[in-house]
């Protein structure tokens, strides 16, 4: 899911909510376009889906196992539910970095409910930049109600901030370049 992604890396990496969702979503759509090109070709493939794996961890690992040829019998299940948890942006304490050790799960760990306190704003943005692909991925996205036509404008203007963001910074980063360029030049 999406949303739980782009909460999980913001929370953990400090990465912007608004790139990290249009790079999940192009993700989506490249994932599922090669899905589309690869069933043409009859290419064997298993899509996997975290909600899935997380919720259902023994169906799926058998279904992983046996995509694989692997047998199921040498696998440990019962390690694999018991397994600590490591690098979750849940297990994240105040301003520091994530750490990589180990921890046990508790019960306030569960990564599919990584989006659940976000506001209608955070939903209405989601939808508006990767609703598309969230569906296309079969989840089903949250729908508030009432003043859509508000929405669409503040969504609209959030675009062109996003855009004139990008523009200024290629800006800046070719007038670096140049300026680079010349220096060299002229040291000549």
């Amino acid at each position: 899911d999406g949303r739980s992604l782009v909460e999980s890396i913001s929370l953990s990496f400090k990465y912007n909510r608004e790139t990290a969702t249009r790079d999940w979503a192009n993700a989506a759509r490249d994932i599922f376009e090669i899905q589309k090109q690869w069933m043409r070709e009859g290419k064997q493939f298993l899509v996997v889906k975290y909600e899935e794996l997380y919720a259902n961890t023994e169906n799926e690992m058998r279904k992983i196992l046996s995509f694989l040829d692997l047998d199921a019998a040498c696998y440990d299940f019962e390690k694999a539910l018991n397994s600590p948890v490591i690098g979750s942006s849940v297990f994240k304490r105040g301003a520091g970095p994530v750490h990589w050790a180990p921890v046990d799960k508790t019960a306030e760990f569960n990564p599919l409910l990584r989006s659940a306190k976000w506001t209608r704003k955070q939903h209405e943005r989601f939808n508006w930049l990767a609703g598309k692909e969230l569906v296309m991925w079969g989840y089903d996205p949250v729908k508030p109600v009432g003043a859509k036509f508000l929405w669409v404008l503040t969504n609209y203007f959030y675009d062109w901030g996003y855009a004139s963001k990008l523009w200024f910074w290629r800006f800046i980063r070719l007038n670096q370049f140049i300026g680079k360029k010349l220096k060299a030049y002229f040291k000549k």
